[in-house]
Order: C-alpha cells, then sequence, then structure tokens
C-alpha cells in the first residue's frame, strides 16, 4: 500500500515538471512575435552626441564696397627704450623717436611761419583742430552715437558757410528783428501755414529756432522739420529771438564722422584764421576742445584721444600735448616713470651693498 503511494506521487510530480517546461516554451514564443518599443521620458535626456555648431557668417560689419569694417582700434604699443628717448637737437629723424608733442601756442606759431611772405604766403586760410574721438562706453559692444552741435567761439571769423535759417515768432516785431539778424524766413502761422502745404521745402533752411510762446503751434509740422525741431538743450528756444538767431548765425557747427573703426570718430573743426593773432587762435582751440569734451561723461573717460594742429595747403601736422585734453593723464605717467626710476636706482645701491 505504501509502494503505490509513492510510485503515484512520483507520477504527479514528473506530470508537474512537464506542464511547467510547456508554459514557459509558450511564453517564450508569444514574446518573440510580439514588436516591443521603448517608451522615453519626457525629461530624459539623449546620450546621442549632437553635430558642433558652424556659425554662419553674415554681412552685418561689411561696408558697401565689400571691405569689412573693424570694430575695435588697437592702440600702438612702444618698447620702454623707445619712449624713454628724448629729442635734445633741433633737427632730429623721426623714426628714432616718439612723436613730439606741442603747445597749442607752438603749434599755431610754426604754422603761423610757415604761412608767412617767405614760405607759402597765404595768411587768409584757416587752421583746424584734427581730433580722434575715443566713442566707447561701459559696454564693450556699445558706442556713442555721432555727435552734432555748435561752438561760439570768443573771437568771431567768417568760416565761408552760408546758414540758411527760418524763425518762428509770434509778433511783427520780432519778425522784423530776427530777419534784421539774418534769418532767411520768419513769421508765425503763415510760415507754419506755408511748410504744411509744401510752399516753403525743407531743403531750403539748414536751421530753426522759435520763441517758447509759439512752440506748441509747431506740433502739426514736427513731421516735417523732425531732428532740426527748436529744442533748449540745442540753443534753438528760448524768449529773445535776436539772440536765438545771433547763437546760430554766429556759431560754428560740427560733426563727427565714422572712422575706419567703429570705436573711433574723427572731428575736424576750424578755430580761425591765420591772419588772426595767436592769443586769440588759442582761446578759440580751448574753447572747441572743452566743447567737445563735455559729449561723453566723465566716468566714461576721455573723449579726445588725440588732437593735430593742421592748415590744408601744408602737409606739415603738430600733435598738441595731451595735458591740453586729457588732463592728469600725463602726470600720471610721468610718476609711474619716477617710482620705477626709484625702484632701479633702490635695486643698483642693494646690489652694490
Amino acid at each position: 500500500m505504501f509502494r503505490m503511494i509513492c510510485t503515484n506521487s512520483r507520477n504527479l510530480l514528473k506530470q508537474c515538471s512537464v506542464i511547467d517546461r510547456t508554459r514557459s516554451a509558450a511564453a517564450a514564443v508569444v514574446t518573440a512575435s510580439i514588436h516591443t518599443t521603448q517608451i522615453t521620458h519626457k525629461n530624459q535626456k539623449s546620450k546621442r552626441g549632437k553635430a558642433p555648431h558652424e556659425a554662419k557668417e553674415t554681412q552685418k560689419w561689411v561696408r558697401d564696397g565689400g571691405e569689412k569694417v573693424k570694430r575695435f582700434s588697437e592702440e600702438k604699443v612702444f618698447p620702454a627704450e623707445f619712449v624713454a628717448k628724448k629729442v635734445v637737437d633741433d633737427v632730429w629723424f623721426t623714426k628714432y623717436y616718439m612723436e613730439q608733442e606741442f603747445t597749442l601756442e607752438q603749434a599755431i606759431t610754426m604754422h603761423q611761419e610757415i604761412s608767412g611772405p617767405d614760405m607759402l604766403n597765404n595768411r587768409d586760410e584757416m587752421i583746424y583742430l584734427n581730433m580722434r574721438l575715443d566713442m566707447k562706453t561701459k559696454k564693450k559692444t556699445k558706442f556713442l552715437r555721432t555727435i552734432r552741435s555748435s561752438v561760439l567761439f570768443p573771437h568771431e571769423f567768417d568760416d565761408g558757410i552760408e546758414k540758411k535759417l527760418l524763425a518762428f515768432c509770434k509778433t511783427d516785431e520780432e519778425t522784423q528783428i530776427a530777419k534784421e539778424k539774418g534769418a532767411l524766413f520768419a513769421g508765425g502761422s503763415d510760415i507754419i501755414r506755408q511748410l504744411d502745404a509744401g510752399e516753403i521745402d525743407k531743403s531750403e533752411f539748414d536751421f530753426v529756432v522759435a520763441t517758447m510762446d509759439i512752440v506748441t503751434d509747431l506740433v502739426p509740422i514736427r513731421h516735417v522739420i523732425k531732428d532740426i525741431f527748436p529744442n533748449k538743450q540745442k540753443g534753438t528756444l528760448g524768449a529773445d529771438i535776436g539772440q536765438l538767431v545771433d547763437s546760430v548765425i554766429k556759431s560754428h557747427h560740427y560733426e563727427s564722422k565714422r572712422d575706419e573703426f567703429e570705436d573711433e570718430s574723427m572731428l575736424t573743426v576750424p578755430i580761425g584764421k591765420l591772419s588772426m593773432s595767436c592769443e586769440e587762435l588759442v582761446e578759440n582751440g580751448k574753447a572747441i576742445i572743452a566743447k567737445v569734451r563735455t559729449h561723453k561723461p566723465a566716468n566714461l573717460g576721455h573723449m579726445i584721444k588725440e588732437i593735430y594742429a593742421l592748415i590744408p595747403f601744408s602737409k606739415e601736422q603738430f600733435l598738441l600735448n595731451k595735458q591740453l585734453y586729457r588732463p592728469g593723464e600725463q602726470k600720471l605717467e610721468q610718476e609711474s616713470e619716477d617710482n620705477e626710476n626709484d625702484s632701479d636706482d633702490e635695486e643698483a645701491v642693494a646690489s652694490k651693498s
């Protein structure tokens, strides 16, 4: 009886193992026949490497002629030995020394001597200051805009430029004063109507001045005069029409021009005729330098990099001393040189001891 029970148990276990193997084989067949797709979570990053980015060449800094514009100028750096060499004679080879600097008085005097009867014999010509301006700001890729303004020199001279002026004023008395002072057009509502109707073209005048009591009437024609609309900061809006006209007619207007580099501009301004006295030309020169320096806030650095005094009919041009337009800079350079010399002397003494 006991032997029969054991035999039946072994037969039952064999049947169970056969059933398990059959089920496993069937599951494997079903799994192989099913096509599975891996689901990637949206936040899961792919490990596959990306192709390197290749920047496309743009035409942003290309002039009309196809020439690329350099955005930043490079200051020349000279060896210390070359800078330290000083000129001791009246005549020297320029390639062996730094470019010499002169005071404004010296530059004007030399130009007047060149234009004298013994040489060029042309004392009616203008003398100019050619300035290289620093247009950089705190941001590396942002530069100052083109500067446009006017200066009233302490000593007047005729620069040969005709100034076509339009003056807006309300009373007949003011209209008469403006015309006597040199305004090409002067008046109130009648001038406004002619401008709005196109009877007076914008090309017929270069400057606009107006009194305070009529400025609100100019709003309908603001689109006509645009950038020359009367402005108090520019000195073209005020209470005295005679003074406004004089400030435009007698003043000299200047505008900077972009040079080879984006961070620099050039400005050339006449300061008078060579027939004027040296003292008068010096005062005029200092007046324009002081005015140009105001176009850049002090916290952004110096506005003027360098100034040359020149006359059109001569190749001679004289570099002006930086103390005139970059005050304090030369003093700091001298102090640094003195400190270097003192340290050299101390090292020499220490080596001897």
